[in-house]
């Protein structure tokens, strides 16, 4: 796929099942930058822009409203209304000219959402129409209204919730389509069995790859799971995972095959053990038809179920060895909270019987009161946000229980699962289906269990999702309980420091703090000894109130250091010891902002370490505890640039300011090289090489007036980067300096250089990359510090190994404006023995150390890739030599649709990875003997805006749509226009390092009388268009076109002109690409352009030249404000503009921009709250009267999402017109005195 972001088309094909078996073809357009999926159209497809109509729900609003006007076989017209903050907005209607008999309204409540939609497709006077529609919820079926007919359609969702419609319309609805968001995030449900897997080789997990459908589960079994496999099918391909678990067969196996439309909706089963083990004794699969397949296995006391709606099932995992041990489920929620369970009564018999228990957003759950006896009789809720408590009605409870417990929440604690049972009542009401028993498992410890243990057994555990509320039916009692989750999608903003200590533990020993956005450390608790730090516990203060964290290590109480509010922590002070034969955090001290020094608290042992930074803020702590604190690090979030200052060690005093020295990693450049020059027990100087485009660029010398005895090189391969430091800080003459020194890489540590002596420092980092050091320097060394910078990829992986020590970690990173040109591989038939990366950099190439093959293998292969060829994908295998995880096989591909592979053996636990919006940065992953794991580094695209089209708009087939993209780091060199009173093809040459890449011939299938070549220069590129649109034989076509330049050229123009023109220059943005439609001519034209801001400007049409810098205009909309009217004077010309804009209900007017004279007529043009510009017409004549020969605006119109409003103005002389997509209007800008003299649009890159 392209590495620009545009509107894709796929086509996508549902069956509609109807009393005349006809099938509905309809396109699913996906828009990658308004992030929504379009399904639709149904009814009439094509109309004209006047009739295209469409309606979005804006964020934070509500869909409250439907109002359909219908007759008996067709709906005439629709109208919607949102809700924001108590106000309600409602959209234009759409359709209905004409009036029917019936106005029917369709009310949501405040928690029903849209969830499909069902109609019918009719005739009308010879027309298209859509004759019934109705409107399912999640809640209930709105409608029929209207009249169904033969031709049915039926439209559910499920991986996404509702966010507009759009259509045709007329007299009538001809067609209608709907928008729906999707939510990517998959929630991991379970595990239910063992949970710990032992070794990793029993963990098992199975992911329902992107439109693939699960076709089959095979289950071998006897009274018990021995093993599951999965098979999917896409494309009529079935595909079939590996078997998990069934080292050992069962007496049978069994099959679960579903239809192409069923899917799992719950799971049941049941835990036994075998062995001594914990195993999965039967499962039973639920589906969205009402099946359910199975038991398989043998079914035992303690049994589980988890039914789920509003999500979708993507996967299986748990443990597996002999038999199944643990299973659990991946769901991909369809809203960003979804709905799981309920266990208990499932009938609610009356609407009241329904309870509810959101958390809100910021809110802390901070008690559950339970009221229970021989079953749970009632259940209430209290949340705290900024210091206010909120308690929720009791749901349950008619008649009260014996006792009533509380469960109170730290601040920092969160439910991770719930477990419980389900029984029939007893005593004066029995037999009704209650919850006898419920226990709530946090972070941190399991409270209850509540009520009576008996009945049928439920657990909920999960990760990957955080609690966001429960619901379920109550009467007397809580007769069903389920838990809302929600998707969490945390995306590190920090550099993590550290860890100094002991560096892993279990997942118990783990601790972590994170200080919450606008919260404020006020306060660290400390308990220590003479020689250790037993405990540290945090406090945080928001508004006015405190918030107290969990205590993290340390079985006993504290000593206590309070920061003033304008207080902030810069830099701390570590030092390790033992305890135990443990090793442990054995003092700590705290700097901060204002010269103070917070302890030390504990007692210093030899092993020493100073981190002081500053151009960054401290977000947290993170570490290992366990009787006491084992392990600390830092988080630190850099300020308003990526690159953050660590350090320094050493002097701090400059004395002098030319004694700071500073050496910082340019953009692109590769640091090659370290020259150290030290003695005995000094650094006395350094001095670094960094390389770029073949080039080595020195820096001066830091230190090093006096030289040492020895000096010695560091030499850093191509693919190595700097991951760590560390060194001591002595005395030498009197002075404060560096006596050694490590540098410590992804590949090796270098040093130490120097005589290590004195007080030790050591700084490693990950979740962060080297930009460069900084410190002070004179006759020596004196002090040094870290620039370090965030990164901006994502990793994706591991798959084989998934630990080992640091020395086995690799990593390859490819570097900006470089491309990669060849994998080198190592290889036997049953393993990958090592992997070397070649990449080249403006004709140059540079190849990485070799990752892997201590021992080497029988073949070596290479993959080359062409100079316009990108990895899009991953596949490979996972096998075991000498006991050891290793990768047994690894395949490439490519967007030219090649397959590089499969080098070495495939075995029967194979990964793939596909990505789309995204190009390879790199690879990572543990080696030593062999390549023993791998993952990818992916980096995200840019966006692009499309303007356009002029011409034809609508292609009539696809085989008529035409693209071509300027690759990345390519340079437009040339365009071919065959022509002749018109554009009959265009054809693009682009260059890239010497090479010459020519596209497909666009248009074209009559030749023309002539063939032009624009040449563009290598620093010469297109800033605007100009051209004409004429007809030949019935069709729209481009009749002439020019292209400008920033050399202040104009080539062209080619073809002929016509009356109808249209011209589109731009700046601050570059083009990437032209786009249209095309068969035997040109047919329609628009550009791609990239902004170089989030806002670039498109135009200006009219006068060029202002008289002064008062004759600018310039009027740009607001975050969040909806541009509610345009006003306009307006005569023989435009005389004025000015703009009215709304937000919260508030109007905001801008100035009236030109008119020093007046006009003879004041037009207004309101919108709706929905309504967008998305293009402008107007004409640029010279004035006449009083001031006459200026070039002014004679007239303009807009042109909205919803209808066209003008022209006003008097329409004459030379016209243009600028549409867009891809990009929302932001803003007009120009020229202005007496009259408007010019205009142009601002636009915006949407997400």
């Amino acid at each position: 796929m392209s590495n620009n972001l545009k509107t894709s088309r796929f086509p996508f094909c549902v069956v509609v099942m109807a009393a005349t078996n006809k099938r509905i073809a309809f396109n699913l357009v996906i828009s990658k930058i308004a992030r929504y999926i379009r399904i639709g159209t149904w009814g009439r497809q094509i109309g004209g822009p006047q009739n295209n109509w469409t309606f979005e729900i804006e964020p934070k609003h509500r869909l409250q409203k439907i109002t359909i006007d219908h007759g008996d076989d067709v709906i005439y017209s629709l109208m919607f209304s949102c809700q924001h903050e108590g106000v309600s907005h409602t959209s234009s209607k759409v359709g209905g000219s004409a009036g029917g008999q019936t106005v029917s309204e369709v009310m949501l409540d405040s928690d029903e959402e849209i969830v499909g939609i069902k109609g019918s497709i009719g005739n009308r006077d010879g027309h298209t129409i859509i004759s019934s529609l109705s409107f399912e919820t999640n809640k209930r079926i709105h409608g029929p209204f209207g009249g169904a007919s033969t031709t049915m359609f039926s439209i559910p969702w499920d991986n996404g919730s509702l966010v507009g419609f759009y259509g045709i319309a007329g007299h009538y609805i001809d067609g209608i389509g709907v928008h729906v968001k999707p939510h990517e995030k998959i929630i991991r449900v379970g595990t239910w069995g063992r949970s710990d897997p032992g070794v990793p080789r029993n963990v098992w997990s199975f992911k329902l790859e992107k439109n693939h459908h699960l076709k089959k589960i095979t289950i071998d079994h006897g009274d018990l799971i021995f093993s599951l496999m999965f098979s999917t099918q896409y494309k009529g391909l079935t595909n079939t995972s590996n078997r998990f678990g069934g080292w050992n067969g069962g007496d049978k196996v069994s099959e679960v095959v579903m239809d192409y439309d069923e899917e799992i909706v719950g799971i049941k089963g049941s835990i036994g053990t075998q062995d001594g083990l914990t195993i999965i004794s039967s499962l039973s699969f639920e589906t969205n038809k009402e099946r359910t397949h199975g038991p398989f296995g043998g079914a035992s006391t303690s049994v589980f179920s988890i039914p789920w709606d509003n999500g979708s099932l993507v996967g299986f995992y748990g443990i597996a060895g002999h038999y199944i041990d643990g299973i659990g489920v991946n769901l991909k929620p369809h809203e960003k909270i979804m709905r799981v369970g309920t266990w208990g009564r499932s009938d609610p018999g009356s609407q009241r019987n329904l309870w509810s228990f959101q958390l809100e957003i910021n809110h802390h759950l901070k008690k559950i009161t339970i009221d229970h006896g021989d079953l749970i009789y009632s259940l209430m809720f209290s949340t705290q946000y900024k210091g206010i408590t909120n308690t929720s009605n009791r749901f349950g409870g008619w008649d009260g229980g014996d006792r009533v417990s509380e469960v109170t929440f730290d601040r920092n604690e969160e439910i991770i699962a719930i477990n419980g049972t389900v029984a029939l009542s007893r005593g004066d009401d029995p037999g009704h289906t209650v919850i006898a028993s419920i226990s709530f498992v946090t972070n941190k410890k399991s409270y209850g269990p509540f009520g009576n243990v008996r009945g049928m057994q439920f657990t909920l555990p999960w990760d990957d999702g955080s609690f966001a509320g429960f619901y379920g039916l109550c009467g007397w009692y809580i007769d069903s309980i389920g838990v809302y989750l929600k998707a969490t999608n945390k995306v590190a903003r920090f550099i993590r420091i550290g860890t100094w200590g002991r560096k892993s533990g279990g997942p118990q020993n783990n601790w972590s703090f994170e200080l919450e956005p606008d919260h404020r450390l006020q306060k660290i608790t400390i308990d220590h000894g003479d020689d250790v730090i037993y405990s540290l516990m945090f406090t945080c203060e928001h508004e006015g109130v405190l918030y107290t964290y969990s205590k993290a290590g340390g079985y006993a109480g504290g000593q206590t250091m309070i920061l003033d509010s304008d207080e902030e922590i810069v830099g701390i002070k570590v030092s390790i010891g033992t305890r135990d034969g443990h090793t442990i955090i054995s003092s700590l001290s705290f700097e901060t902002n204002k010269k103070r020094t917070h302890g030390p608290f504990g007692g210093a042992s030899t092993s020493e370490f100073s981190i002081p930074w500053d151009n960054g803020s401290l977000v947290g702590f993170h570490g290992i505890a366990g009787h006491y604190i084992d392990g600390f690090g830092v988080h630190v979030k850099p300020h308003d640039q990526d690159i953050m200052r660590v350090g320094t060690w050493g002097r701090s005093d400059p004395g002098d300011p030319r004694n700071v020295w500073s050496f910082q990693l340019k953009k692109n450049h590769q640091l090659k090289k370290i020259t150290v020059d030290h003695g005995n027990n000094v650094v006395y100087s350094l001095m670094f090489t960094s390389q770029y485009r073949g080039l080595a660029y020195t820096s001066n010398r830091a230190g090093g007036w006096f030289g040492g005895e020895r000096v010695s090189e560091v030499t850093f391969d191509w693919d190595e980067e700097i991951i760590g430091i560390d060194g001591t800080v002595a005395i030498y003459a009197g002075y404060t300096i560096i006596s050694s020194l490590s540098f410590v890489t992804n590949k090796n540590i270098h040093g130490p250089f120097g005589i290590a002596r004195g007080r030790p420092f050591n700084l490693p980092w990950d979740v962060g990359s080297f930009a460069g050091f900084y410190g002070l320097c004179g006759y020596y060394l004196d002090s040094i510090g870290v620039n370090s910078k965030l990164a901006r990829f994502i990793r994706i992986g591991t798959w084989g190994r998934h630990i080992g020590d640091t020395l086995n970690n690799w990593s390859f990173k490819v570097k900006p404006d470089h491309r990669l040109q060849k994998i080198t591989i190592d290889h036997g038939d049953d393993v990958i023995y090592s992997l070397m990366f070649t990449c080249q950099h403006e004709g140059v190439s540079h190849t990485s150390s070799k990752v892997g093959g201590i021992a080497g293998g029988q073949t070596l292969s290479e993959v080359m890739l062409d100079s316009d060829e990108d990895i899009v994908g991953i596949k490979g295998s996972i096998g075991n030599r000498d006991g050891h995880t290793v990768i047994s096989s690894l395949s490439f591909e490519t967007n030219k649709k090649r397959i590089h592979g499969p080098f070495g053996g495939a075995s029967a636990s194979a990964f793939s990875i596909p990505w789309d919006n995204g190009s390879l940065a790199g690879f990572y992953g543990i080696a030593g003997y062999y390549i023993d794991s791998i993952g990818v580094h992916v980096k995200t695209y840019e966006k692009i805006i499309r303007v356009g089209t002029w011409g034809r708009s609508d292609p009539g087939v696809p085989t008529n749509v035409w693209s071509f993209q300027l690759e990345k780091n390519h340079h437009l060199e040339k365009i071919t226009i065959d022509h002749g009173d018109l554009i009959y093809s265009l054809m693009f040459s682009t260059q890239y390092q010497g090479l010459t890449n020519s596209s497909n011939r666009f248009g074209g299938w009559n030749g023309g009388d002539k063939v032009s070549e624009v040449m563009l220069d290598s620093d010469e590129e297109i800033v605007g268009i100009k051209g004409s649109i004429g007809t030949q034989d019935g069709i729209t076509t481009i009749s002439s076109l020019s292209f400008e330049t920033n050399k202040k050229r104009t080539h062209g123009p080619f073809g002929g002109a016509s009356p109808s023109v249209f011209s589109v220059p731009w700046d601050n943005g570059s083009l990437v690409g032209f786009y249209g439609s095309a068969g035997h001519y040109i047919d329609g034209i628009g550009v791609h352009v990239k902004p170089h801001e989030k806002i670039m400007r498109v135009g200006t049409w009219g006068k060029s030249d202002p008289r002064s810098r008062r004759s600018v205009w310039s009027f740009q909309l607001e975050t969040n404000h909806h541009l509610k009217k345009i006003t306009i004077d307006h005569g023989d010309l435009i005389y004025s503009l000015m703009f009215s804009t709304q937000y919260r209900r508030l109007t905001n007017t801008s100035n009236r921009f030109g008119g020093w004279n007046g006009g003879d007529r004041v037009s207004e043009v309101t919108f709706d709250h929905n309504e967008e510009i998305i293009a402008i017409n107007g004409t640029v004549a010279l004035s006449r009267g009083d001031g006459d020969g200026q070039a002014v605006i004679a007239s303009i119109s807009f042109v909205t999402n919803k209808k066209s409003y003008g022209p006003f103005g008097n329409v004459r002389g030379r016209p243009f017109t600028v549409p867009w997509d891809d990009g929302s209007f932001a803003g007009f800008y120009g020229l202005c005195g007496w009259y408007i003299d010019s205009i142009g649009v601002y636009l915006k890159s949407t997400k």
